[in-house]
């Protein structure tokens, strides 16, 4: 009897001091959480009296709405501050907020593009959010363009969000066209900076009081680390389609003079080295794409086969104009590889990497010295209606 007393003392011992575990942990209400971060270059950086403003998005839990109460007051809170190190900028914030600062639900890191030209300062600003554990590796990257501060970009009033940032990163996810990138995460991003790989980045601006504009695309030099030129519009589009992703969107153009607009539907590329001499290196893209005549303000009969031959070939050339004119923008332009031709080097045909690896796209710079063509197959599905094409056949 006795050993059963002592068992049922050690037993509900050992459930009040688990029970009491939780004993110093902070109410929602009493943190803070950090979901993005906008850092912008004030000061004269030629000068050397370079200085970083750091602006700290947080979440406002009772500013957000649930199931059973619509929130009241605004539902984030921005702090900034400067400082010449990104710590010494976090620690003056601090000192704003009463809160416990919580950085695990961070979802988005702004770089203004002036900060991000200057050299070593885009790496070093990334090295101190790789290097805090804590932080995910999913966090997603951004540029941001204008005249305005990258920080101003955080007091958008969005209509379907309400935090800011949740919107950027939402926005960021956007792939209805062709002319974007996919997200870049600052997990990749250190995968980048360690290989000195060139990269893209995607670029925002504020567009209004309550929107953000994706349309361009930030290219970094690999050697350096640092912004060289942004790409939009047909350049970017062009880029998308050489590396075989994010193609669903809108290609428009001209069939006979009249305005035709493709909706493609799905593609992929192909590279392939056809000249291995690294004096003389030669590669050669080939690119599928399935698309579906979206708009169209003529009256050529696209259903036969004829006609839909004749489509298809506006579309190839189309595309290969578009990538012709983004290879010579990088190639020679630029001369920074960002279509990942290094890559398919270093997985496919490593003993050529091997002699060109440390002069690839600087220095001797192998890659501008390559050639590049493109050949482009597309098969035209679900061609759509065709009132007026009707329409003409009943004129005639």
């Amino acid at each position: 009897m006795r050993n059963k007393k002592m068992l049922l003392v050690i037993v509900f011992s050992f459930v009040f001091i688990t029970l009491s575990a939780c004993w110093d942990d902070a109410e929602l209400e009493d943190r803070e959480f950090i979901v993005g971060v906008a850092i912008d270059l004030v000061g004269d950086a030629d000068d050397g009296d370079k200085m970083f403003e750091m602006t700290q998005q947080s979440a406002v839990p009772a500013g957000l709405a649930t199931a059973t109460d619509s929130g009241s007051g605004k539902a984030y809170l921005n702090l900034s501050q400067t400082g010449k190190t990104l710590n010494q900028i976090n620690a003056k914030i601090s000192k704003q907020t009463n809160n416990m600062i919580n950085t695990e639900h961070l979802k988005l890191i702004l770089v203004s593009k002036e900060l991000a030209e200057e050299p070593g300062l885009f790496t070093n600003v990334i090295d101190v959010f790789i290097r805090v554990q804590g932080f995910r590796r999913g966090i997603k990257v951004a540029i941001v363009d204008g005249e305005s501060p990258a920080k101003e970009i955080l007091n958008i009033d969005p209509e379907h969000a309400y935090i800011p940032s949740q919107y950027l990163n939402e926005l960021l996810e956007n792939e209805v066209t062709p002319e974007t990138m996919e997200p870049l995460r600052i997990g990749e991003l250190q995968e980048l900076l360690l290989n000195k790989s060139s990269f893209t980045v995607p670029l925002l601006t504020k567009h209004s009081a309550s929107t953000a504009n994706y349309e361009s695309v930030a290219i970094f030099d690999g050697n350096s680390s640092r912004l060289v030129d942004t790409i939009s519009g047909e350049d970017a589009m062009g880029l998308n389609f050489i590396l075989g992703r994010n193609q669903v969107g809108s290609v428009s153009t001209e069939v006979e003079g009249e305005q035709i607009a493709f909706s493609i539907k799905q593609g992929n590329s192909k590279i392939k080295l056809i000249n291995s001499n690294k004096d003389a290196l030669a590669f050669h893209i080939e690119m599928n794409v399935e698309a579906q005549v979206e708009e169209y303000h003529g009256y050529k009969d696209y259903y036969t086969k004829e006609g839909a031959k004749q489509f298809e070939e506006v579309l190839d050339q189309k595309i290969k104009s578009m990538t012709e004119r983004t290879i010579r923008k990088l190639k020679d332009d630029l001369q920074v590889d960002v279509m990942k031709l290094d890559n398919h080097l270093r997985m496919f045909h490593y003993d050529v990497w091997k002699q060109v690896k440390d002069n690839w796209d600087h220095g001797e710079n192998y890659f501008a010295n390559s050639d590049v063509t493109v050949d482009v197959n597309s098969v035209l599905v679900e061609p759509g209606s065709i009132i007026q094409i009707k329409r003409k056949g009943n004129e005639e």
